[in-house]
């Protein structure tokens, strides 16, 4: 069976406030997106990789890759929403005998291990979304009361979320609403049922400079 991942580049990086997108920051001395897509590489010989990135960024992109000399990388135009993104990079995918995995660009500490197992997981029951369980206290907050919720049945969903094509691409036939903030929950709400997996703690999303200063100590050890 055919692989591909779709790496969503499109964020602007505002709340990391750099002068440009966390996914091109350095990190030890290699950029972010650059840590992101090696990891895909080594995972899994047969990847084909398509990223949604800003298109301003796809020029400069496309140098990156000739620098570290990666080939065979699809570049689309990133879309407003990640939804967007998502699908413009989803409808360059014509083989529908295949599986797609859909990767944050920031989350470049993921395991090799994490990537097979999403693999394997999906291949059996058709998805498979990576999460791990909250380490804090977690409380509901609403305009009038806030309560806490038992975070034993709280996880933290994760990426490389794993899908068989043609599940996917009929997921993405619905219209957009505000609630698909990743693409569990675009299948959810298609009715399709979710298999989570466990993901991985050192797998993060460096959203913050101190995102970034967790990675580097993770590296360092």
């Amino acid at each position: 069976m055919k692989h591909y991942v779709i790496i969503a580049a499109g964020g602007t990086g505002i709340r990391f406030g750099a002068e440009k997108p966390k996914q091109f920051l350095m990190l030890q001395n290699t950029p972010i997106l650059i840590r992101t897509i090696q990891k895909f590489i080594a995972a899994l010989s047969n990847i084909e990789i398509i990223i949604a990135l800003p298109e301003t960024y796809i020029n400069y992109t496309t140098e990156l890759l000739q620098t570290y000399h990666i080939d065979n990388v699809k570049l689309v135009k990133g879309g407003a929403t990640r939804y967007n993104s998502v699908q413009n990079a989803l409808n360059t995918i014509q083989e529908e005998n295949s599986m797609v995995l859909v990767h944050d660009a920031a989350r470049c500490m993921v395991s090799t291990q994490l990537i097979k197992n999403c693999v394997a997981q999906a291949f059996i029951n058709d998805n498979a979304i990576p999460a791990v369980s909250s380490v804090d206290s977690v409380r509901w907050v609403t305009a009038t009361e806030n309560k806490i919720l038992d975070r034993t049945n709280v996880m933290l969903i994760q990426t490389p979320q794993t899908f068989k094509t043609q599940q996917l691409k009929a997921a993405f036939n619905q219209p957009y609403t505000i609630q698909f903030t990743d693409e569990a929950s675009v299948m959810e709400k298609a009715g399709f049922k979710l298999n989570i997996i466990p993901g991985e703690h050192h797998n993060i999303k460096i959203t913050t400079p101190i995102d970034l200063k967790i990675a580097e100590a993770y590296l360092e050890n």
